[in-house]
């Protein structure tokens, strides 16, 4: 808001750089505003289900009760010390496979978790790290919860 109370808002325009992103006035006229508005709306509604004439503000979650504690389990299902010698079965059912090092990286993850140690992936770009964590993400899930 400047001193005038006009509002001005920072841009950054498709297919440009940042570095090129331009203050613009709150009655800036937009190209096919209205016709992109409701291209937006439509694919809301099919996503989500929403109706375009009136979004929902929020959606309040309604609680379940479940026979399942909220506490996690006093021993896990299968112990996260335990070294992968090969891939884990919900890995290779995928039809995707892990590399070596990417096994080995696995295997340090819960290593790690199992004794409570912070740990980062690091390394070059490219290598794995993204399907490593969500291998032992869902490793912990399937296996230490004993969860399906």
């Amino acid at each position: 808001v400047d001193r005038k109370a006009n509002y001005h808002y920072l841009v950054k325009w498709r297919d440009l750089p940042y570095d090129q992103a331009t203050w613009e006035e709150d009655e800036l006229e937009i190209p096919d505003y209205h016709t992109l508005k409701v291209a937006y709306w439509n694919h809301r509604e099919m996503c989500i289900g929403e109706e375009p004439a009136r979004p929902k503000k929020t959606k309040k979650l309604k609680k379940v009760k479940e026979s399942v504690s909220d506490k996690p389990p006093s021993s896990p299902a299968i112990e996260p010390t335990i070294k992968y010698e090969v891939q884990p079965d919900f890995v290779t059912v995928t039809g995707g496979t892990l590399h070596m090092y990417q096994l080995e990286g696995l295997n340090w993850l819960r290593f790690s978790w199992a004794q409570g140690t912070d740990t980062i992936l690091a390394d070059e770009m490219g290598l794995g790290k993204t399907i490593q964590t969500i291998v032992f993400l869902y490793s912990l899930y399937k296996e230490v919860c004993g969860l399906e």
